[in-house]
């Protein structure tokens, strides 16, 4: 989509989404910055670094007048941009990964590697977080960004994933960045069952790997499930090793 009001990242819209000149901006209006999504990105060096490593832009810098549509923006680019960004992060704690099956495509983003480990990143906000708990007569429910809808879908997702292994997978949802202090939950494969343990739990609910404010350090909850996830690796790789040489 293109518009002569398009400035580098930012456009100007009317309480009805209409794009407006700056100028004519009025008090029920909003400014749509789109450079949010990479402002904390270009915060932490860690991301920054493997951004630029990787030939990937970390604004909207370009003088032409074209930009997403809000639907391919947030479908897209933010889900791309958290992707790539939890990448970042997991590679810098040692983590690696192989390529998704073509047969899982579209279940998860990323699968450890060597083990039958599937992430989904997200880049939710606060707010799309906080509708997650809002009941069907809230004006702001949504029939997907609910609690209810997530669980069964990922559900289903962990069944796909531990029938193509042939053995129980783990599927783990990260979400990039939260104001808040989360926490990390652990669940068994019903995704109700809290479990204390990372080597019991079959899903894996991060609602935040960094603190919004210091984007540049990770929270405390992320810690501890790298933490926890080099320890089950190491153990499931000595058990390979020992099953291997007996």
């Amino acid at each position: 989509m293109e518009s002569p009001h398009y400035q580098k990242g930012r456009l100007h819209l009317d309480a009805q989404n209409n794009i407006v000149p700056a100028d004519l901006l009025r008090h029920d209006g909003y400014r749509w910055n789109m450079n949010a999504l990479y402002e904390r990105i270009r915060l932490n060096p860690v991301i920054a670094d493997y951004f630029r490593g990787e030939g990937y832009e970390l604004a909207f810098d370009h003088i032409n007048k074209a930009f997403f549509v809000p639907y391919c923006f947030q479908a897209i680019l933010t889900g791309a941009i958290g992707e790539e960004a939890i990448r970042a992060l997991l590679l810098e704690e040692g983590f690696t990964f192989e390529p998704v099956p073509e047969r899982l495509f579209g279940v998860a983003d990323l699968k450890m590697a060597a083990v039958p480990y599937y992430i989904d990143c997200k880049y939710f906000s606060d707010w799309t977080m906080q509708r997650f708990s809002l009941s069907p007569e809230d004006p702001a429910y949504h029939d997907k960004l609910n609690d209810a809808h997530f669980k069964v879908h990922a559900r289903k997702k962990l069944d796909t994933i531990s029938t193509y292994h042939g053995e129980p997978g783990k599927l783990l949802y990260i979400n990039l960045v939260s104001h808040f202090s989360r926490l990390l939950d652990y669940y068994t494969a019903d995704f109700i069952t809290p479990v204390e343990q990372f080597t019991d739990a079959s899903i894996v609910w991060l609602q935040g790997a960094l603190q919004e404010d210091t984007v540049a350090l990770p929270q405390v909850a992320f810690q501890r499930l790298c933490q926890d996830m080099k320890r089950a690796m190491a153990h499931e790789k000595e058990s390979f090793d020992v099953n291997a040489n007996s």
